[in-house]
């Protein structure tokens, strides 16, 4: 019975002092699990230095080309918009210091497509220029804009978004009617064509109400009534005087259909 129950105890003593290959698994897995979250922590903080070096060029490359230090800093980077922000404080830079000069503008384009997709920024920052102020600054500041974009879908778009914020404008750039039978032809389709020249007549009959009605006229004149139109052309025939006049009563006939050239 004592030899039985040493023989016993030694097997339960080696048993315990060489674990089986089951016993042993977890303690080989939360190795490896504790060296692949040092690996993670590794390759996420180097790929943070490397996101950080990079927007710390995009700055410094930017500054270069005149962006104040003030406007953006390595800290407010992503909080800004990142390079959307970049390419279009660059644009907002250019245009100022240049006086939109078409010319100057070009030069300068290349450099912001170095950040971003010229034509997008553009797009986003013309938006954010009609809807802040519709003064003949903005409008002819965005028409320049509009005029070096590549993308005629952009271009139009553009166009539109100068010439519908023109019509809400107490003063508008005389260059604006050549602008918009530019963007007439900018059209990729017969959609975009219809509504730019929809937006161009209505701007010039506002030219016409303001010319012999005053800019109160805008107030009271609107376009869906028959009757508004059929008097402001009556109107406009008294003026015989007035240079253009014949012009203004040919665009009023051809652009309402239920007015004649006979009756003026």
């Amino acid at each position: 019975v004592e030899v039985s129950n040493c023989n016993e105890f030694n097997c339960s003593v080696i048993s315990f002092l060489s674990p089986s290959k089951e016993s042993a698994k977890p303690l080989d897995k939360n190795a490896n699990i504790a060296m692949g979250s040092n690996d993670t922590i590794y390759s996420n903080s180097s790929r943070h230095i490397a996101t950080k070096l990079y927007y710390a060029k995009l700055i410094k490359e930017a500054r270069e080309l005149g962006l104040e230090r003030k406007t953006m800093t390595l800290r407010s980077f992503e909080s800004l918009g990142g390079v959307v922000f970049l390419a279009r404080e660059l644009i907002r830079f250019s245009l100022d210091a240049s006086g939109s000069n078409i010319v100057c503008l070009a030069d300068i384009k290349a450099n912001i497509q170095k950040f971003w997709s010229f034509d997008i920024a553009a797009s986003r920052y013309v938006k954010e220029l009609c809807d802040e102020n519709n003064s003949p600054e903005n409008l002819l500041q965005s028409s320049t804009i509009a005029q070096l974009c590549s993308d005629r879908t952009i271009k139009c778009k553009i166009a539109l978004q100068v010439l519908r914020s023109a019509l809400l404008a107490n003063n508008r750039p005389e260059s604006l009617k050549k602008f918009a039978q530019e963007a007439i032809d900018w059209s990729p389709d017969e959609t975009t064509k219809s509504e730019i020249q929809e937006a161009t007549r209505l701007l010039i009959i506002d030219d016409i109400v303001r010319r012999y009605c005053g800019h109160k006229g805008t107030e009271l004149f609107r376009v869906s009534n028959p009757r508004h139109s059929y008097r402001l052309l009556k109107h406009v025939c008294r003026y015989i005087d007035t240079p253009c006049q014949f012009q203004d009563i040919l665009f009023l006939c051809n652009s309402f259909t239920h007015l004649s050239k006979v009756d003026a």
